[in-house]
């Protein structure tokens, strides 16, 4: 195999890691941020994960961020809770930090990803 096939089946071998990595915190995020908002809500143990798992399935059809932000804050002020853009985006980010611990297993300031 030619120097140029090797790095360029390399490049091609990260990028799929990547992608896959991306994919994993994506999931792992939404379903974090799905529990928070379901703990708001009030849910039970058997709603509050089916919602989260809505919030992922969502994800997976290709809905933004901003989309299952709205979603959740629709779905909160129709439970009587009300959350603030502000708090909203706090718990996104935790939720994202969250999920990177889990997959990646790194602080984000420190891999200077995040």
């Amino acid at each position: 195999m030619s120097l140029f096939s090797e790095r360029e089946t390399a490049f091609e071998e990260q990028f799929a890691r990547e992608e896959e990595v991306a994919f994993l915190l994506r999931v792992a995020r939404e379903r974090r941020f799905g529990l928070w908002a379901a703990t708001r809500m009030g849910l039970d143990e058997q709603a509050g994960p089916a919602y989260a798992r809505s919030l992922v399935e969502a994800a997976v059809r290709g809905d933004t961020e901003a989309q299952i932000v709205a979603r959740v804050q629709r779905d909160l002020g129709a439970a009587g809770v009300m959350a603030t853009p502000n708090e909203l985006g706090q718990a996104m980010t935790l939720a994202n930090e969250g999920a990177r611990r889990q997959i990646v297993g790194a602080d984000p300031e420190a891999s200077g990803t995040g």
